[in-house]
């Protein structure tokens, strides 16, 4: 396929590059933009427009997000394999304004809770909710005075099953008591689902 006035087209064309890049190396996303267009952009130009558009949505979600401060706010981190050895510690912190907008509010890769928690500061309002698991780290790193925190469903479970299994509570009963405990959580954020859209 031939473009005319490729400078038209070449922000659309490295935007699907991107897209391609998202579930294959950008080598491979090229090779495989060059079977459609044949003036794909190169691995090179994807990977740059990647960090382009990446640094793009993230000072986008922070105009949006600092019109209206975040009231809840989520965290997490994980390890991810990278393409070389060793793994990579990815921690992303989503927020929830009091309108009920989700917005990524921050990612950062190999650094610590406290660097991506400066990086937001601004756009959590300072009575929060922070959500998220048990992890020391990004409580200290988010939480300010007044904010509170919460367990979320998944982790709370996790939690009180590690609480009892060091207590040597016996496996059938700790099992009882996480299958009650599911129950009664799940059954409480239901019903707030369904009491908030009436």
């Amino acid at each position: 396929m031939d473009l005319k006035g490729k400078k038209v087209y070449q922000d659309d064309i490295s935007i699907l590059g991107v897209e391609l890049a998202s579930k294959m190396t950008y080598r491979d996303a090229s090779k495989e933009g060059k079977r459609l267009i044949e003036e794909f952009p190169s691995a090179h130009t994807i990977n740059r427009r990647a960090k382009e558009l990446g640094e793009a949505i993230v000072q986008f979600n922070r105009s949006e997000v600092s019109k209206e401060k975040a009231e809840i706010v989520m965290a997490d981190g994980t390890k991810v394999h990278g393409m070389w050895k060793g793994k990579n510690e990815v921690k992303a912190i989503i927020g929830l304004d009091s309108l009920g907008n989700k917005s990524l509010l921050g990612v950062t890769v190999n650094r610590s809770m406290y660097r991506a928690a400066f990086e937001v500061k601004d756009m959590v309002s300072e009575t929060a909710i922070l959500v998220g698991d048990a992890e020391k780290e990004m409580r200290l790193a988010l939480l300010k005075k007044d904010m509170k925190f919460q367990l979320d469903n998944v982790h709370a479970t996790r939690e009180v099953g590690y609480k009892l299994w060091q207590e040597n509570i016996p496996r059938d009963i700790r099992e009882s008591i996480l299958r009650e405990l599911k129950t009664l959580l799940y059954t409480l954020k239901n019903s707030v689902r369904s009491w908030l859209s009436a």
